[in-house]
Order: C-alpha cells, then structure tokens, then sequence
C-alpha cells in the first residue's frame, strides 16, 4: 500500500484558501487579467487591419486599452484626440457638441447641440468648453451650412437671452477633439474620400468567439501565471500581468459606446 501525505505547503495553501478574503482577491486578479489581455488582443488585431494611409495614422496610434472606472473587470479600447481649431479644413469638416459625462451642462453646450451639425465657419462667436470635429465630405458641410444659415438668428437670439456674450469669433477653451467613433465607422462601411478598411468588425467577432480568451488558455506562459495565481502559497503578484492602463473613462461614458457597437453588428 503506498500512503500518500500532503507536503506542508501543500497545506499552508489550503490553511491559505479557506480564507474567503484571499480566494477571493486571487480570483478578481485572475478575472482581471483575462480581461486585460482580451482587450489587448482586441485593441492589436484592429490595428493590424486598420488602413495604413499616413493622413489616418494619429487615428490608429491612438487606440488603446482604457480602464472603467468602477469595473475592473471591464475595459474599452477607444482613443481621444485633440485638433487645432486653426488645424480644422472647414470644408470638409462639422462640428458637434457631445455631452461628456460627468461634466456640467453649460448653456452655450446645449443651445449648440440642439441645432448641430455645424459648419464650422457657421458656428456663433462664443466660447464653448469643448467640440468635437467630425470629418465629412463637402456635400455634408454644404448642407449643414444651408441649415445653419437658417437658424443662426434664432441660435444668436437664445444665446443672448441665456446670458452669453457674442464676441468676435468661435472660441474652445477646453477641449477640441476628434469624432473618432465616426471617423471608424466611415472607414469600415467605407464613404466618399475616406478609404475603406473593415479593422473593428473582425474584430470584435473574434472577441465574441472567444478566440483571445482561448489564446491565453493555449499560452504555457499565461498557463503558468494561472497555476502560480491559484496555488501558489507565496505568490503575492496578482496584479503584475495586468497593471491599471494609463487612461481611464467613467462608466456613464462608455455606454456611449453602445451605439457604434451596434453599428459593428
């Protein structure tokens, strides 16, 4: 008869686990970091399919793997660029006002949203906080202006009654930025001047697959870090395979994301 007995850190690690606290936390770190590496590998294969032309290469730079606040199991890969007002081809581009999460509603924000798309050189001579310019064809910017012809008495009209001082010229204090979720979706449905590249649908149906979480399963390295994560007594690094990303959004923002999901079918 061979007896078979349990080596002591066999048994420091069972004394270990019985501790919900510490099961627990191995297991957030385990979740996490298949979450981590899901999102790279997402955030790699769009860039590997993305248009190689040098006008969009801020663009694909820019993704990256960003946390939610509040959801560490749950990561976005989206970008944010900023564009020069002086930088911004007026005729071909619009501008909108997007609500940011979190941030304050101010009265210039909102009176220009309602009555956006904008032609740039169609928008009130006011500051506004933040913009976002979307690139589009100059048969878009021709009607936008059209309509904003229209409706720039009224605009002007409730802007001074709000309190707003009209100046001289179009002012961002805050932030002007690129509509890369436009930009993205123009270039993998493909539209005019823009050169069609399907980078985001294969994708994000490789995620839906499973096909990044079974990379990792087939990965000795990742295989590795599992086994030291489940049931290694000392093991005291559960956070290394996958550190807090430098940028983070807050939740309220990625749901805005939901609809270029959609899009992405």
């Amino acid at each position: 008869m061979l007896r078979v007995k349990l080596n002591e850190e066999f048994e420091r690690l069972g004394e270990l686990l019985k501790s919900t606290q510490e099961r627990q936390k191995r297991l957030r770190a385990l979740e996490r970091t298949v979450a981590y590496k899901a999102a790279e590998q997402l955030r790699d294969e769009v860039k590997k399919k993305a248009p190689t032309n040098p006008e969009l290469k801020p663009y694909v730079d820019g993704l990256d793997v960003q946390d939610i606040d509040g959801h560490p199991n749950a990561l976005a890969v989206t970008a944010e660029l900023t564009k020069k007002l002086s930088a911004v081809d007026t005729s071909k581009t619009l501008a909108i006002f997007p609500a940011r999460a979190g941030e304050p509603v101010f009265p210039v924000a909102a009176i220009l949203r309602s009555y956006e798309p904008w032609a740039v050189d169609q928008l009130p001579p006011v500051t506004a906080k933040s913009v976002a310019f979307r690139e589009v064809t100059e048969g878009e910017v021709d009607a936008a202006r059209a309509a904003n012809v229209l409706t720039r008495p009224t605009v002007d009209k409730l802007l001074q009654q709000a309190g707003v001082k009209l100046g001289s010229e179009f002012v961002v204090s805050g932030v002007a930025m690129l509509d890369l979720a436009n930009l993205a979706l123009r270039i993998e449905f493909g539209a005019p001047g823009v050169p069609r590249a399907m980078h985001w649908r294969p994708a994000v149906k490789k995620a839906k697959r499973g096909e990044f979480v079974k990379n990792m399963a087939r990965d000795p390295e990742f295989q590795r870090f599992v086994a030291k994560t489940l049931f290694d007594a000392g093991f005291g690094a559960y956070t290394a395979e996958a550190p807090p990303t430098d940028d983070s959004i807050k939740a309220a923002e990625a749901a805005t994301f939901q609809d270029f999901q959609k899009r992405l079918g």
